[in-house]
């Protein structure tokens, strides 16, 4: 567990060992700024519902959005960044093509 991050491996019991040597494997792709990360697209998922500067997309168009962002790990980082700095929703906006409001 790291923050609102958790991750689980079980085989039911048939081989802990073999269950331990998958997390090592999986912890191994988990980005230590994971918590940034999960805070900005939570905030991202929030702006994208809530602020009206976004009122003309539709869900779907709301979730193409955030799976674009995690499908690419630069892009993943633009947003923990953004969002650290304040500017996560202007973010959401150039890559929506609206005009800064």
């Amino acid at each position: 567990r790291r923050g609102d991050f958790l991750m689980a491996v079980s085989t039911s019991g048939a081989s802990p060992a073999y269950a331990a040597r998958l997390r090592r494997a999986l912890e191994k792709a988990i980005p230590e700024n994971i918590d940034d990360i999960l805070a900005a697209l939570r905030e991202a998922r929030r702006v994208l519902q809530e602020d009206a500067a976004f009122d003309d997309l539709d869900f779907s168009a709301r979730g193409e959005l955030l799976k674009r962002i995690v499908a690419d790990d630069a892009l993943l980082e633009r947003c923990a960044r953004a969002f650290r700095e304040g500017a996560l929703t202007g973010l959401l906006g150039e890559m929506l093509g609206h005009r800064a409001r």
